[in-house]
């Protein structure tokens, strides 16, 4: 059984607002048949994209008839020239309201006949075809089917206006598209930046690892050999092959490990124990994971994304780095919770705080937060009071 209307195939972008336009159309200007019709301007045709009435008997019978005499007719995917007589041409080009027979509305764009058997056994005898215009611009057009011979001009003045709504509601929807367009061009160029900005990261710290390491070891032994042959500098020497060897095994390890943290490949968990361990001297910080996390992380289930593992391990070095530079915390609490396709985690302190309505969260290191929780769809916020302690939360989507 047939609904009030029929939603027919099409690629405009409209979606479900083309079926509204035709029912609300028959239901206010009163006209037992309403098709909605799409212009394309840089193909000069125009395209039915939905029609209501389709459900009622005389339309059924009126098809049947169309089929048998045309099989190859297809009444409901017709699409035809604008051109195809002077009547729609002054529709789609010239926005006019045209009110007219049948017969010479759809000449050229319908076999004759589709029109005779509309009006033997529907009824169907003139059409008045409203421009759905705005700014200059023809979207399509609402094609009113009906029996009467001549519209009171009262009648057509209520139905030019209302396709003038219609227009607008077509404009914003696709504007709607567009920014929805626009808003996943964004989040894609967002997803680029940050992959190449973890690639760069990757690079440095691979140079930082392999090449400077070498160099530093070279040093270092060349100094060993000089301290060999010159005994006068011996202590000298012997302070800066440690000071060298101090940078080579400490701080290049460590930038190397900050920039792109190898224990990730292994797992989240085991990448946050570094990351702790790191901390140790000036935070301490405790690791609670539940057990569906444990198991994904051994592996008895399937992991994390590698995208998805960065991001939440990300979020929580930089709480972890507030913690310390605003909340002067000494301790930090890290609870991480595996959900049904999201993982919550939680970093929490027991710093000094801060007063919310004093302190906006705007700033940096927040807003990367921010922008790295939501490139991935996900959701975050912190909360804290005058006193400590201050929590931040996020989820992230599995």
């Amino acid at each position: 059984m047939h609904s009030g209307h029929l939603a027919l195939p099409r690629a405009t972008g409209w979606g479900a607002f083309a079926d509204q336009i035709v029912n609300h159309t028959q239901q206010v200007l009163g006209y037992p048949y309403v098709f909605l019709t799409q212009y394309h301007p840089e193909r000069g045709e125009a395209g039915c994209v939905a029609w209501a009435g389709f459900h009622l008997e005389p339309v059924k019978r009126t098809l049947n008839a169309v089929q048998r005499l045309l099989p190859h007719f297809d009444p409901v995917g017709t699409v035809a020239p604008v051109r195809a007589n002077p009547l729609t041409a002054s529709v789609y080009l010239e926005a006019r309201v045209v009110q007219a027979p049948a017969m010479q509305v759809i000449q050229g764009a319908v076999p004759p006949m589709v029109v005779h058997l509309a009006g033997k056994i529907a009824g169907v005898t003139h059409i008045m075809m409203l421009p759905l215009e705005l700014e200059g611009r023809v979207y399509g057009a609402l094609v009113c089917c009906h029996n009467k011979a001549q519209v009171p001009e009262r009648e057509v003045e209520t139905a030019r206006a209302f396709a003038s709504q219609v227009a607008f509601g077509i404009h914003n929807a696709e504007l709607r598209k567009q920014q929805e367009e626009a808003m996943k061009a964004l989040q894609d160029s967002r997803e680029l930046l940050s992959l190449a900005e973890e690639r760069t990261r990757r690079m440095i710290s691979e140079h930082l690892h392999s090449r400077v390491q070498s160099r530093l070891l070279v040093a270092w032994y060349q100094l060993g050999q000089v301290q060999a042959l010159d005994a006068t500098q011996q202590q000298t020497l012997e302070e800066v092959r440690a000071a060298l060897d101090h940078i080579r095994e400490h701080e290049v390890r460590l930038i190397s490990h900050q920039l792109h943290p190898e224990a990730l490949q292994i797992g989240l968990i085991a990448a946050l124990q570094v990351l702790a361990d790191r901390l140790q001297p000036v935070v301490r910080v405790q690791i609670r994971a539940d057990s569906a996390l444990i198991r994904l992380e051994d592996g008895v289930e399937e992991g994390l994304a590698a995208d998805r593992r960065l991001v939440a391990f990300r979020v929580i070095e930089e709480a972890l780095g507030n913690t310390i530079r605003h909340g002067q915390a000494r301790e930090a609490l890290l609870s991480l919770r595996l959900g049904e396709g999201h993982l919550d985690l939680e970093v929490q302190d027991n710093g000094v705080g801060f007063d919310p309505a004093t302190r906006s969260n705007d700033g940096l290191g927040l807003r990367w937060i921010q922008a790295r929780v939501e490139q991935v769809g996900g959701q975050w916020g912190i909360e804290s009071h005058k006193g400590g302690p201050t929590r931040l939360w996020a989820r992230i989507p599995r």
